[in-house]
C-alpha cells in the first residue's frame, strides 16, 4: 500500500535531517534508490547509487549503478563501504 507523503517532505529532507542529527557531513552521504521519488535524494547526496532495475531516468541521474533488488544490490553497496573502511 502506498501512503501519501506529507507536504514539504522528501527522502532528501530526511537525509539532511538525519545527517544534522548525528553529525555526518553531506560530503559523506550516499543515496541508494530505485524509484523516481529518489531523485531529490540523489540530488542531495554526495553519491547517488541506482538499483539495477531502476528506470532509465533514475539510472541517468545516478553516479553509480548496483545490482537489482533481487540480487541484493543495496547489500553490495554496504559491503563495498565496509571493505573500504
Amino acid at each position: 500500500m502506498t501512503r501519501p507523503t506529507a507536504k514539504n517532505t522528501s527522502k532528501a529532507a530526511a537525509l539532511e535531517q538525519g545527517c544534522l542529527t548525528i553529525g555526518i557531513d553531506r560530503d559523506a552521504t550516499i543515496g541508494v534508490g530505485d524509484g523516481l521519488n529518489d531523485l531529490p535524494a540523489f540530488a542531495w547526496a554526495a553519491t547517488a547509487v541506482a538499483m539495477g532495475q531502476a528506470s532509465d531516468q533514475l539510472l541517468a541521474a545516478a553516479d553509480l549503478v548496483t545490482a537489482p533488488v533481487d540480487q541484493h544490490g543495496a547489500a553490495h553497496v554496504l559491503h563495498a563501504l565496509a571493505v573500504t573502511r
